[in-house]
Protein backbone atom coordinates (compact mmCIF):
# COMPACT_ATOMS: atom_id res chain seq x y z
CA UNK A 1 0.00 0.00 0.00
CA UNK A 2 2.82 2.20 0.52
CA UNK A 3 4.06 1.89 -2.98
CA UNK A 4 0.60 2.94 -4.05
CA UNK A 5 0.15 6.01 -1.84
CA UNK A 6 3.74 7.32 -3.05
CA UNK A 7 2.56 6.47 -6.57
CA UNK A 8 -0.54 8.68 -6.03
CA UNK A 9 1.41 11.35 -5.04
CA UNK A 10 3.60 11.18 -7.74
CA UNK A 11 0.72 11.42 -10.28
CA UNK A 12 -0.97 14.54 -8.34
CA UNK A 13 2.60 15.93 -8.59
CA UNK A 14 2.59 15.74 -12.00
CA UNK A 15 -0.80 16.66 -12.60
CA UNK A 16 0.14 19.85 -11.00
CA UNK A 17 2.63 20.34 -14.00
CA UNK A 18 0.12 19.07 -16.45
CA UNK A 19 -2.11 21.95 -15.25
CA UNK A 20 0.63 24.67 -15.47
CA UNK A 21 0.83 23.68 -19.21
CA UNK A 22 -2.71 23.45 -19.34
CA UNK A 23 -3.21 27.42 -17.98
CA UNK A 24 0.28 28.89 -19.71
CA UNK A 25 -0.28 27.20 -23.47
CA UNK A 26 -2.66 26.37 -25.89
CA UNK A 27 -0.78 23.13 -26.63
CA UNK A 28 -3.43 20.15 -27.13
CA UNK A 29 -3.64 18.17 -23.41
CA UNK A 30 -2.29 15.00 -25.19
CA UNK A 31 1.26 16.30 -24.77
CA UNK A 32 1.67 17.40 -21.44
CA UNK A 33 2.10 13.95 -19.98
CA UNK A 34 5.59 13.49 -22.17
CA UNK A 35 6.54 17.17 -22.24
CA UNK A 36 6.46 17.23 -18.44
CA UNK A 37 8.64 14.14 -18.86
CA UNK A 38 10.99 16.06 -21.06
CA UNK A 39 10.95 18.99 -19.13
CA UNK A 40 11.80 16.78 -15.88
CA UNK A 41 14.55 15.19 -17.68
CA UNK A 42 15.82 18.10 -19.12
CA UNK A 43 16.11 19.53 -15.23
CA UNK A 44 17.37 16.31 -13.68
CA UNK A 45 20.44 16.42 -16.45
CA UNK A 46 21.62 19.95 -15.28
CA UNK A 47 20.63 18.84 -11.49
CA UNK A 48 22.75 15.33 -12.38
CA UNK A 49 25.75 17.49 -13.84
CA UNK A 50 25.77 19.63 -10.66
CA UNK A 51 25.88 16.54 -8.32
CA UNK A 52 22.20 17.34 -6.97
CA UNK A 53 20.10 14.55 -7.88
CA UNK A 54 18.36 13.90 -5.16
CA UNK A 55 17.42 17.73 -4.54
CA UNK A 56 16.48 18.20 -7.74
CA UNK A 57 14.16 15.35 -7.57
CA UNK A 58 12.36 16.69 -4.40
CA UNK A 59 12.18 20.25 -5.83
CA UNK A 60 10.39 18.73 -8.93
CA UNK A 61 8.17 16.79 -6.79
CA UNK A 62 7.46 19.84 -4.83
CA UNK A 63 7.19 21.90 -7.69
CA UNK A 64 4.31 19.79 -8.90
CA UNK A 65 2.72 20.03 -5.89
CA UNK A 66 2.71 23.68 -5.17
CA UNK A 67 0.88 23.73 -8.97
CA UNK A 68 -1.58 21.79 -7.82
CA UNK A 69 -2.39 23.20 -4.59
CA UNK A 70 -1.88 26.64 -6.34
CA UNK A 71 -4.78 25.41 -9.14
CA UNK A 72 -7.29 24.34 -6.55
CA UNK A 73 -7.25 27.39 -4.68
CA UNK A 74 -7.77 29.67 -7.84
CA UNK A 75 -10.39 27.71 -8.85
CA UNK A 76 -11.84 27.07 -5.28
CA UNK A 77 -12.79 23.62 -6.96
CA UNK A 78 -11.06 20.95 -8.47
CA UNK A 79 -13.53 21.09 -11.97
CA UNK A 80 -9.93 21.41 -14.23
CA UNK A 81 -10.23 17.66 -13.75
CA UNK A 82 -12.96 17.52 -16.28
CA UNK A 83 -9.89 18.61 -18.95
CA UNK A 84 -8.10 15.50 -18.34
CA UNK A 85 -11.62 13.14 -19.04
CA UNK A 86 -10.45 12.39 -22.13
CA UNK A 87 -9.68 9.30 -24.60
CA UNK A 88 -6.00 10.04 -24.15
CA UNK A 89 -5.53 10.29 -20.24
CA UNK A 90 -8.09 6.64 -20.43
CA UNK A 91 -5.55 4.94 -22.78
CA UNK A 92 -2.59 5.97 -20.32
CA UNK A 93 -4.60 5.18 -16.87
CA UNK A 94 -5.56 1.93 -18.62
CA UNK A 95 -2.13 1.09 -20.06
CA UNK A 96 -0.02 1.74 -16.99
CA UNK A 97 -2.39 0.70 -14.29
CA UNK A 98 -2.54 -3.04 -16.19
CA UNK A 99 1.24 -2.83 -16.87
CA UNK A 100 1.40 -2.02 -12.80
CA UNK A 101 0.02 -5.57 -12.12
CA UNK A 102 1.87 -6.92 -14.55
CA UNK A 103 5.58 -6.03 -13.74
CA UNK A 104 4.80 -6.99 -10.37
CA UNK A 105 7.35 -9.03 -8.66
CA UNK A 106 9.25 -8.78 -11.91
CA UNK A 107 13.15 -8.82 -12.21
CA UNK A 108 15.75 -8.38 -14.96
CA UNK A 109 17.12 -11.29 -16.58
CA UNK A 110 18.57 -10.40 -19.84
CA UNK A 111 22.34 -9.76 -19.50
CA UNK A 112 22.26 -5.87 -21.63
CA UNK A 113 20.92 -4.88 -18.09
CA UNK A 114 23.48 -5.72 -15.91
CA UNK A 115 26.14 -5.05 -18.23
CA UNK A 116 24.51 -1.29 -18.49
CA UNK A 117 21.28 -0.36 -18.43
CA UNK A 118 19.81 -1.37 -15.28
CA UNK A 119 23.14 -1.11 -13.55
CA UNK A 120 23.65 2.43 -13.95
CA UNK A 121 20.31 3.47 -12.78
CA UNK A 122 21.28 0.56 -10.02
CA UNK A 123 23.91 3.12 -9.30
CA UNK A 124 22.29 6.03 -9.50
CA UNK A 125 19.99 5.02 -6.63
CA UNK A 126 22.21 4.00 -4.35
CA UNK A 127 24.70 7.28 -4.54
CA UNK A 128 22.05 9.77 -5.67
CA UNK A 129 24.72 11.36 -8.57
CA UNK A 130 25.66 10.35 -12.19
CA UNK A 131 28.38 7.60 -12.34
CA UNK A 132 32.12 8.53 -12.02
CA UNK A 133 35.64 7.32 -11.73
CA UNK A 134 34.16 5.60 -8.47
CA UNK A 135 32.37 3.13 -10.35
CA UNK A 136 34.26 0.78 -12.01
CA UNK A 137 31.62 -1.56 -13.29
CA UNK A 138 30.36 1.18 -15.68
CA UNK A 139 31.32 -0.16 -18.96
CA UNK A 140 29.82 2.38 -21.25
CA UNK A 141 30.97 5.49 -19.50
CA UNK A 142 29.91 7.93 -21.89
CA UNK A 143 26.60 6.38 -23.12
CA UNK A 144 23.84 9.13 -22.21
CA UNK A 145 21.49 8.22 -19.11
CA UNK A 146 18.43 9.93 -20.49
CA UNK A 147 15.92 7.29 -19.69
CA UNK A 148 18.00 6.15 -16.40
CA UNK A 149 17.63 10.41 -14.99
CA UNK A 150 14.17 9.76 -15.37
CA UNK A 151 13.78 5.75 -13.96
CA UNK A 152 15.56 7.36 -11.25
CA UNK A 153 13.40 10.14 -10.02
CA UNK A 154 10.51 8.24 -10.53
CA UNK A 155 11.86 5.32 -8.75
CA UNK A 156 13.11 7.33 -5.99
CA UNK A 157 9.81 9.20 -5.06
CA UNK A 158 7.64 5.77 -5.77
CA UNK A 159 10.07 2.83 -4.82
CA UNK A 160 13.26 1.63 -5.96
CA UNK A 161 12.15 -1.85 -6.56
CA UNK A 162 13.44 -3.74 -10.59
CA UNK A 163 9.55 -3.47 -11.31
CA UNK A 164 9.03 -0.09 -10.55
CA UNK A 165 12.15 0.76 -12.44
CA UNK A 166 10.19 -1.25 -15.55
CA UNK A 167 7.10 1.08 -14.93
CA UNK A 168 8.46 4.13 -14.87
CA UNK A 169 9.72 3.63 -18.72
CA UNK A 170 6.36 2.22 -19.22
CA UNK A 171 5.26 5.31 -18.88
CA UNK A 172 7.78 7.26 -20.47
CA UNK A 173 6.53 5.06 -23.48
CA UNK A 174 2.98 5.29 -22.52
CA UNK A 175 3.09 9.28 -22.49
CA UNK A 176 4.98 9.35 -25.60
CA UNK A 177 2.43 7.47 -27.36
CA UNK A 178 -0.58 9.76 -26.04
CA UNK A 179 -0.72 12.62 -28.33
CA UNK A 180 -1.88 10.41 -31.14
CA UNK A 181 -5.19 10.18 -29.54
CA UNK A 182 -5.11 14.50 -30.13
CA UNK A 183 -6.43 13.36 -33.78
CA UNK A 184 -8.88 11.06 -31.92
CA UNK A 185 -12.11 13.28 -32.77
CA UNK A 186 -14.43 10.89 -33.76
CA UNK A 187 -14.82 7.34 -32.74
CA UNK A 188 -13.04 7.47 -29.64
CA UNK A 189 -13.87 4.24 -28.78
CA UNK A 190 -12.19 2.69 -31.76
CA UNK A 191 -9.30 4.81 -31.40
CA UNK A 192 -8.69 3.80 -28.15
CA UNK A 193 -8.67 -0.02 -29.03
CA UNK A 194 -6.51 0.86 -31.32
CA UNK A 195 -4.05 2.51 -29.82
CA UNK A 196 -4.25 -0.21 -26.98
CA UNK A 197 -3.51 -3.26 -29.49
CA UNK A 198 -0.36 -1.06 -31.19
CA UNK A 199 1.07 -0.45 -27.38
CA UNK A 200 1.03 -3.70 -26.54
CA UNK A 201 2.67 -4.67 -30.29
CA UNK A 202 5.33 -1.95 -29.03
CA UNK A 203 5.52 -3.87 -25.57
CA UNK A 204 6.28 -6.59 -26.60
CA UNK A 205 8.16 -6.70 -29.71
CA UNK A 206 11.73 -6.64 -29.95
CA UNK A 207 12.34 -5.55 -26.58
CA UNK A 208 10.08 -6.37 -23.46
CA UNK A 209 8.81 -4.14 -21.29
CA UNK A 210 10.94 -5.65 -18.70
CA UNK A 211 14.40 -4.71 -19.49
CA UNK A 212 15.44 -1.16 -19.38
CA UNK A 213 17.01 -1.24 -22.95
CA UNK A 214 16.29 1.75 -25.17
CA UNK A 215 15.36 0.39 -28.46
CA UNK A 216 11.82 0.71 -28.40
CA UNK A 217 11.87 3.88 -25.85
CA UNK A 218 13.94 6.20 -28.30
CA UNK A 219 11.58 6.06 -31.64
CA UNK A 220 8.82 6.70 -29.43
CA UNK A 221 9.63 9.69 -27.97
CA UNK A 222 11.91 10.68 -31.21
CA UNK A 223 8.06 10.06 -33.44
CA UNK A 224 6.54 12.01 -30.50
CA UNK A 225 8.68 15.24 -30.45
CA UNK A 226 8.67 15.19 -34.51
CA UNK A 227 4.77 15.60 -33.82
CA UNK A 228 4.84 18.14 -31.72
CA UNK A 229 7.69 20.10 -33.95
CA UNK A 230 5.20 19.25 -36.71
CA UNK A 231 2.27 20.99 -34.58
CA UNK A 232 3.89 23.70 -32.95
CA UNK A 233 7.06 24.91 -34.23
CA UNK A 234 6.15 25.53 -37.72
CA UNK A 235 4.90 28.98 -39.20
CA UNK A 236 1.05 28.96 -38.22
CA UNK A 237 -0.40 30.45 -35.14
CA UNK A 238 -0.08 27.70 -33.14
CA UNK A 239 3.58 28.53 -33.09
CA UNK A 240 5.01 30.86 -30.62
CA UNK A 241 7.96 31.31 -28.12
CA UNK A 242 6.90 29.12 -25.20
CA UNK A 243 6.06 26.06 -28.12
CA UNK A 244 9.35 26.87 -29.73
CA UNK A 245 11.41 27.15 -26.47
CA UNK A 246 9.46 23.89 -24.56
CA UNK A 247 10.45 21.82 -28.03
CA UNK A 248 14.11 22.07 -26.60
CA UNK A 249 13.17 20.03 -23.66
CA UNK A 250 11.92 17.37 -26.02
CA UNK A 251 15.23 17.35 -27.92
CA UNK A 252 17.09 17.54 -25.64
CA UNK A 253 15.59 14.31 -23.92
CA UNK A 254 16.22 12.82 -27.09
CA UNK A 255 19.99 13.23 -27.25
CA UNK A 256 20.30 11.99 -23.90
CA UNK A 257 18.76 9.13 -24.44
CA UNK A 258 21.11 7.70 -26.81
CA UNK A 259 23.63 8.86 -29.18
CA UNK A 260 21.61 7.73 -32.39
CA UNK A 261 18.81 10.06 -30.88
CA UNK A 262 20.87 12.87 -32.85
CA UNK A 263 18.84 11.47 -36.29
CA UNK A 264 15.46 12.73 -34.66
CA UNK A 265 16.93 15.70 -33.69
CA UNK A 266 18.64 16.59 -37.05
CA UNK A 267 14.59 16.12 -38.87
CA UNK A 268 13.16 18.57 -35.93
CA UNK A 269 16.32 20.93 -36.45
CA UNK A 270 15.76 21.41 -39.93
CA UNK A 271 11.85 21.70 -39.86
CA UNK A 272 12.14 24.20 -37.39
CA UNK A 273 14.65 26.47 -39.37
CA UNK A 274 13.19 25.84 -42.85
CA UNK A 275 9.81 27.05 -41.12
CA UNK A 276 11.61 30.13 -39.77
CA UNK A 277 12.22 31.58 -43.05
CA UNK A 278 9.13 32.69 -43.19
CA UNK A 279 8.52 33.59 -39.01
CA UNK A 280 10.39 36.42 -36.52
CA UNK A 281 10.95 34.13 -33.58
CA UNK A 282 14.20 33.61 -34.64
CA UNK A 283 15.74 33.53 -30.76
CA UNK A 284 13.33 30.78 -29.52
CA UNK A 285 14.32 28.89 -32.40
CA UNK A 286 17.75 29.44 -32.18
CA UNK A 287 17.19 28.04 -28.35
CA UNK A 288 15.29 24.90 -29.70
CA UNK A 289 18.35 24.57 -32.18
CA UNK A 290 21.40 24.88 -30.08
CA UNK A 291 20.27 23.37 -26.64
CA UNK A 292 19.86 20.35 -27.30
CA UNK A 293 23.62 20.12 -28.63
CA UNK A 294 24.62 22.23 -26.09
CA UNK A 295 23.52 19.39 -23.36
CA UNK A 296 25.14 16.56 -25.49
CA UNK A 297 28.90 19.02 -25.63
CA UNK A 298 28.02 19.34 -21.40
CA UNK A 299 27.67 15.67 -21.26
CA UNK A 300 30.80 14.59 -22.96
CA UNK A 301 32.65 17.02 -20.89
CA UNK A 302 31.28 15.99 -18.17
CA UNK A 303 32.10 12.34 -18.74
CA UNK A 304 35.69 13.27 -19.47
CA UNK A 305 35.60 15.10 -16.30
CA UNK A 306 34.57 11.88 -14.15
CA UNK A 307 36.13 9.42 -16.24
CA UNK A 308 40.46 8.98 -17.56
CA UNK A 309 39.40 7.19 -20.67
CA UNK A 310 35.63 8.40 -21.08
CA UNK A 311 36.34 9.57 -24.91
CA UNK A 312 37.77 6.16 -26.03
CA UNK A 313 34.75 4.17 -24.01
CA UNK A 314 32.93 2.02 -26.08
CA UNK A 315 29.69 3.44 -28.19
CA UNK A 316 31.18 7.12 -27.09
CA UNK A 317 30.40 9.13 -29.95
CA UNK A 318 33.80 11.38 -30.14
CA UNK A 319 36.00 11.83 -32.83
CA UNK A 320 38.77 10.13 -30.67
CA UNK A 321 36.56 6.37 -30.21
CA UNK A 322 36.11 6.63 -34.25
CA UNK A 323 39.68 7.06 -34.96
CA UNK A 324 40.53 4.58 -32.76
CA UNK A 325 37.47 2.00 -34.05
CA UNK A 326 38.71 2.88 -37.73
CA UNK A 327 42.08 2.19 -36.83
CA UNK A 328 41.72 -1.23 -35.10
CA UNK A 329 39.59 -2.22 -38.22
CA UNK A 330 42.44 -1.31 -40.68
CA UNK A 331 45.08 -2.67 -38.50
CA UNK A 332 43.02 -5.71 -39.03
CA UNK A 333 41.86 -5.53 -42.80
CA UNK A 334 45.74 -5.22 -43.16
CA UNK A 335 46.45 -8.21 -41.40
CA UNK A 336 44.04 -10.43 -43.57
CA UNK A 337 45.96 -9.18 -46.55
CA UNK A 338 49.02 -9.59 -45.93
Amino acid sequence: MTTVFRLLLFVLSNLGMWELLRRKTKIDSCFFPSLTIALQVAFLFVAGILNLLKEAAAVLWLFGMVCLCVSVVKDRSVAFLRNYLNVGYIFCALTVIVMLFYVKGKIFTRYDNFSHWALVVKRMLNTNRYPNFEDTIIMFQEYPLGSATYIYFFSKIVNMGEDIQMLAQIYMMTACIMPVFCFAKKNRAAALAVGLSFTNFFFVYNITVTNLLVDTLLPIVGMCALLYVYLYCGDGEKTNRITLCLSAAYLTQIIQIKNSGIYFVLIAVVWILYKGCRNKNWKSRAAAVCLPFGSLILWQKHCRYVFVNAAVSKHAMTSDNYKSVFGAKRSFFLRQCM
